[in-house]
């Protein structure tokens, strides 16, 4: 089913979310007048704004949940050819949502074909349409650009204690709102 929609969403153990602390070291990171700030950004351009979030936000990504895990092959390796473990990652950032005063067009989520995107909240708050998680028309890596234009995009709810992981493939539409902030990571095929 993963593979048909493009993407899946995972819960952290236990459902949990991370512990406060993690959330305050990476917003202490960046700098907290800088934090609150970037969450007011507005800008004509799509997606947000992007930054370093140091070890603040590889630790808070990585909470509580395993990557190579089993279950999780399932859907790493149609999509980069390698596990998790085998695959090359990036260095996570952290991304402010914008508000943007357009509608913006739909585009794929990623430049690289046969990339995979971690998502995950960098607060203690839900990402959703309303703050900026952009939507997903669901199976659009594997469809026809004629099948996609008739296929509305699905809107996102991941809580904090929730990660996305999704295929570069997919076509995604930002919405409007801004004001929630995520942590990204880009893991692709070791080449």
């Amino acid at each position: 089913m993963a593979a048909d929609q493009g993407y899946i969403i995972i819960a952290r153990e236990n459902n949990k979310s991370p512990p406060p602390e993690l959330f305050d070291k990476l917003t202490d990171y960046i700098g907290k007048h800088a934090f609150e700030f970037k969450r007011r950004l507005t800008l004509e351009h799509t997606g947000g704004d992007k930054i370093d979030g140091g070890q603040a936000s590889r630790e808070l990504l990585n909470h509580k949940v395993d990557f190579s895990a089993k279950e999780l092959d399932s859907f790493f390796r149609p999509v980069l050819g390698d596990s998790f473990n085998e695959a090359k990652k990036s260095e996570p950032e952290v991304v402010f949502f914008a508000e943007n005063p357009t509608q913006q067009p739909r585009y794929p989520a990623g430049p690289r074909r046969s990339s995979v995107y971690i998502w995950c909240s960098a607060t203690d708050e839900e990402l959703h349409d309303g703050n900026g998680l952009f939507r997903i028309v669901e199976g659009s890596h594997i469809k026809l650009r004629g099948e996609i234009d008739g296929i509305d995009p699905t809107p996102i709810r991941l809580k904090p204690y929730e990660i996305l992981i999704m295929s570069a493939d997919l076509i995604i539409q930002y919405p409007q709102g801004g004001g929630g902030v995520a942590i990204v990571m880009r893991v692709d095929r070791h080449w």
